[in-house]
């Protein structure tokens, strides 16, 4: 359906579907109306980089090359309890100094959670229980899905509302329940007549039954976010980010949640929201091969996914930087372990820190110490995850040490990681490299190429990425890196989608924690299930972790 351009061969020899992938350099391959130029320019999109998006949606980027698996001893670590005071300490120390903050992606809509809901109405009409029945028995899936919801219905937190919007219908809750009509219940609960929640951000959705009510992620974020990050003098301090049309009701809702929280944990909050910059859209590109264009012939333009949140991580200008889901919060009556394991990560990333900074200073400032330059060598294998390449050895040692130096001069991340059970999501894996080395990468299914070996490798995964790092942002002088810097544009997503009736090709940036972070120094530590509480579907907030104990 789509033009798309032969893979070159791999020069490394690999298996010929991996080649290195430059867009760049080439003349021109579309001509932009003075529309169109206006369009860009009013978004801040150079005309470069929306002929590059082009190029890049031709002649897609072959996927990452993926080697093995992280496991235990292979990449990832398990913390042992003589390390664990040691980097409590640590953490105690930089949170009074008030060096740690949160960054929340929040941008997403809770509609995802109600797709079973939406797509079974859609097709099938009413939903009542003899048809969930006989459907499920027909092989439907998302039947049974709709049925646990409709027996589960009393213990979700928009229970009370929605059935108050039914009976300002004149509808009989109990009776609907009885006799298995759950038409009215689907309709008000998604439908702009009732709580409207498929138009919801999922930050602000009724998340949990609480003693005084009910409680969104964001607020519970908020609530875990103080008992992490207060400082000696009482500041938290929390970047959140929103999609442009909720912006608004995010920073009314913060209005109205942080002088509650404020008071319940004696701190003081510095939040802030930010919106997706409109810079960061992508093109589109049609059948045709020509850029996509809307109804009223104009480019068109969307979001280009949680990866264009680089940007306001990096302008955020935060030091040691605590990143997690906004679903990843349980009910207060199961605390978890989140706390005390973000708290663990942290220490973990100050220490290595301390270590890197250290040897930076010393070989910049010993350029002729070959001892110092060998051990240096050693740390980075041992501690930081880094694979020296192929020939390393035989280079001559101003040239190790160059390699080194820049090598260590990066961004650092620490992220949890959980057993895998099967959950969608991806998961940290060994990346082939340019260079023939292989650094620690998370991978997620979308970018796996299609290929049995590649798909049993990623299949083959021991580990999870829950969404649980903390991220070191500032180098040795205390300044901080430019994250764009670190990015690997090369590790953008394509996808077919419908727009309009019409087939389109959109673009993706590359992950905020995939391609956005792939040159950062990654540590990968396992820790326990109890870390991670999901709620990609609404059926999730029945689980025993999202309801009172």
């Amino acid at each position: 359906m789509f033009p798309t351009a032969p893979r070159r061969p791999d020069p490394g020899g690999s298996s010929g579907l991996f080649a290195p992938h430059d867009p760049r350099g080439a003349p021109p391959v579309t001509s932009f109306s003075p529309q169109d130029i206006e369009d860009l320019n009013a978004r801040g999109i150079p005309l470069e980089e929306a002929d590059r998006q082009l190029r890049i949606l031709r002649a897609p980027p072959p996927p990452p090359l993926l080697d093995r698996p992280c496991s235990p001893a292979d990449g990832v670590t398990r913390p042992q309890s003589s390390e664990m005071s040691a980097a409590l300490a640590l953490f105690n120390k930089a949170r009074d100094e008030g060096r740690l903050s949160m960054f929340v992606p929040a941008s997403g809509a809770a509609s995802r959670m109600f797709r079973a809901l939406m797509g079974y109405r859609a097709r099938r009409g009413d939903v009542r229980r003899e048809r969930l029945e006989e459907d499920l028995r027909s092989g439907d899936p998302d039947a049974g899905e709709i049925l646990d919801f409709a027996r589960g219905l009393p213990l979700f937190p928009f229970y009370d509302d929605l059935r108050a919007a039914l009976r300002t219908k004149g509808l009989d809750p109990a009776a609907l329940i009885s006799d298995g009509v759950y038409t009215p219940w689907v309709d008000l609960l998604l439908s702009p007549e009732g709580l409207n929640l498929a138009a919801a951000p999922k930050a602000l959705m009724p998340f949990h039954r609480v003693k005084e009510g009910v409680r969104t992620p964001l607020e519970e974020q908020l609530l875990e976010s103080a008992d992490t990050l207060r400082s000696a003098d009482g500041l938290c301090r929390v970047h959140v980010t929103a999609s442009p049309e909720h912006a608004a009701a995010f920073r009314d809702r913060l209005g109205e949640i942080l002088p509650r929280v404020e008071r319940l944990r004696r701190c003081r909050f510095d939040a802030a929201v930010s919106i997706q910059d409109p810079s960061t859209d992508t093109l589109g590109l049609g059948a045709d091969g020509f850029p996509a264009r809307g109804p009223n012939g104009r480019l068109l333009f969307r979001p280009a996914g949680h990866g264009a949140l680089l940007k306001n991580l990096n302008e955020a200008k935060g030091d040691i930087v605590f990143i997690r889901n906004i679903d990843n919060v349980p009910h207060e009556s199961h605390p978890g372990e989140g706390s005390r394991w973000d708290a663990l990560l942290a220490g973990i990333l100050l220490d290595v820190q301390s270590h890197l900074f250290q040897r930076v200073a010393l070989l910049a400032g010993r350029p002729k110490d070959d001892r110092l330059l060998e051990e240096a060598e050693e740390f980075a294998e041992r501690r930081l995850n880094i694979r020296l390449p192929p020939g390393h050895a035989e280079r001559r040692a101003p040239e190790r040490r160059k390699w080194l130096l820049a090598r260590f001069n990066r961004p650092v991340r620490v992220c949890a990681v959980v057993e895998n059970r099967g959950e969608p999501g991806g998961g940290p894996f060994w990346v082939r490299g340019g260079d023939g080395g292989a650094s620690p990468q998370i991978i997620e299914a979308a970018q796996v190429a299609d290929d049995p070996a590649q798909r049993l490798i990623f299949r083959s995964a021991t580990h999870f990425n829950p969404v649980q790092m903390v991220v070191g942002l500032r180098d040795h002088r205390g300044r901080n890196y430019d994250l764009a810097a670190f990015a690997d544009p090369d590790a953008a997503f394509t996808a077919d989608k419908s727009v309009g009736g019409k087939p389109v090709k959109v673009l993706e940036r590359p992950g905020l924690w995939n391609g956005g972070m792939a040159r950062w120094t990654t540590l990968f530590v396992e820790a326990p299930l109890s870390v991670f509480h999901p709620v990609k579907t609404v059926n999730d907030l029945l689980r025993p972790d999202h309801q009172p104990a």
